[in-house]
């Protein structure tokens, strides 16, 4: 597809545009690492992401419902007696206002006091837009802390959130137009953006929490979620407040907002749903970019929990584990990289003094004393991967060998038994050789542009990078 909808999605089909959406922003974040000297944005970026790599149909499950059951969905409250409801709601009221009292109190005493005009009006207006969404988000926060006691009722039950958090920040909306900074009618205007914000703040919320509530699903679910994320959609697919709550509350998704705007004919109420919109989505469309930025770290997570085929005819099970020792190609590549990863670990880091040393310790076994005889200091993070490829091939080959042998002596069927387990092995051996190999690449490149430093008169760099990519390659001044 060209670009992205729901039903493209739902298909598995691959959008051109999130493709070119994938590639744009990784090269922006690097662009700004390079311009500004900084990594803290692609940090972030990888820190953020596992939220939505790690979801799965049962943390999206949960999180709608927790998120409904939280105040849009009243009537999942129905069984409550009217006192238990009316306790709960000024339990919430009380606290949620106190906490965005101290918010906004604070934020004021550091940002009001000497300003004056227009410079007053804007963070008197800011304030009040940030105590609206810490009313939304501390209400919604306040419900989950008060009733844990099952998993349904660890979202919590306020009716009268939104009432809360119009109460709690109202109060300091006037305030402020007190002092000439905020009138009642762009109040009214600021609860909108404010309480856009709310929401997205709250729908992150309950979002983590049901991720962790479901995290062994969830790490099922990253290989899928990964591809997804990126190259099936893009900007031009909807985006909603909470995934899967458009089939509950259209309005909670950005083409529902659209429909509900289209239906109303004042001007008002329309710039306001708009506002609304862009608090409670734009979040949405800048998380899918952040999670894009990422591809390059998560792919190979990605790509190592990738589920093994489901084989089943014994001609396709004979296949998969045996062609490592059947194809003479793949069998000598792995003996050439074993050839080379123990020569690489003579050269460079075994320290022949000190072998010399533990040899003769009848006490010690081999292993041990190979150990102790490295100098793991001179050891540079290319040959770790060398021995990786290496020790993954001897993997490959040592399954190969007894599937093989079981084959030709005509046990299969007993032997097929264990044909699941041994074809993740063999998966996972595979993997990681891939993996070590695109990885020795890449780093073959920076060996490269390190030995030959003209190409810094054309791509300028700071020191520091020299530097770093120097210490990563422990070369030797």
């Amino acid at each position: 597809m060209w670009r992205s909808s729901l039903a493209s999605r739902a298909a598995g089909l691959v959008s051109l545009w999130a493709c070119v959406e994938t590639l744009g922003a990784v090269a922006f974040y690097w662009l700004i690492a390079y311009a500004y000297d900084t990594h803290w944005h692609l940090i972030s970026s990888v820190l953020i992401a596992p939220m939505l790599l790690l979801r799965s149909p049962e943390s999206m499950t949960a999180g709608v419902r927790w998120f409904r059951k939280d105040w849009f969905g009243m009537e999942l409250y129905d069984d409550w007696p009217k006192g238990k409801k009316v306790l709960w709601i000024v339990a919430v009221a009380l606290i949620s206002g106190w906490v965005t009292r101290s918010f906004a109190l604070w934020l004021s005493q550091r940002w009001l006091p000497g300003m004056g005009g227009w410079p007053l009006f804007g963070l008197s207006a800011a304030i009040a837009v940030l105590s609206v969404a810490g009313a939304v988000a501390v209400a919604g926060a306040v419900t989950v802390v008060g009733s844990g006691a099952s998993a349904d009722a660890v979202a919590g039950a306020a009716g009268g959130a939104f009432a809360v958090a119009v109460s709690s920040t109202g109060a300091f909306a006037g305030a402020f137009a007190g002092a000439g900074a905020v009138t009642g009618a762009f109040s009214s205007a600021l609860l909108s953006p404010g309480f856009g914000a709310g929401l997205a703040l709250r729908s992150i919320f309950f979002r983590l929490l049901a991720t962790l509530r479901h995290l062994p699903a969830g790490a099922k679910r990253l290989p899928e979620n990964w591809w997804e994320n990126n190259f099936l959609t893009d900007s031009f697919l909807p985006a909603e407040l909470m995934p899967g709550i458009r089939d509950f509350d259209p309005m909670l998704s950005m083409d529902g907002l659209l429909k509900r705007i289209a239906t109303r004919r004042d001007l008002d109420s329309k710039a306001l749903l708009a506002v609304l919109g862009v608090f409670c989505f734009l979040p949405a469309f800048l998380y899918r970019l952040n999670i894009k930025a990422t591809a390059w770290f998560w792919w190979p997570l990605a790509y190592l929990l990738r589920p093994a085929p489901n084989l089943t005819t014994t001609g396709e099970e004979t296949q998969a584990l045996c062609w490592p020792w059947t194809n003479l190609f793949q069998r000598g590549l792995i003996i050439v990289s074993v050839v080379l990863a123990i020569g690489s670990l003579v050269v460079h880091g075994f320290d022949r003094t000190n072998w010399g040393v533990l040899k003769d310790l009848p006490a010690l076994q081999f292993v041990i004393k190979v150990a102790f005889a490295m100098d793991w200091v001179h050891v540079a993070p290319w040959h770790i991967v060398q021995w990786l490829i290496a020790g993954s091939g001897v993997g490959l080959l040592w399954v190969a060998a007894d599937a093989l042998s079981h084959h030709r002596n005509g046990n299969w069927e007993v032997y097929r038994q264990q044909v699941p387990g041994k074809i993740r092995l063999m998966e996972l051996f595979q993997r990681v050789r891939y993996l070590g190999g695109i990885a020795l690449l890449v780093m073959a490149v920076g060996a490269v542009l390190l030995l030959d430093p003209g190409w810094r008169q054309y791509v300028p760099v700071p020191d520091e990078w020299v530097v770093a990519l120097e210490k990563f390659y422990v070369v030797q001044k």
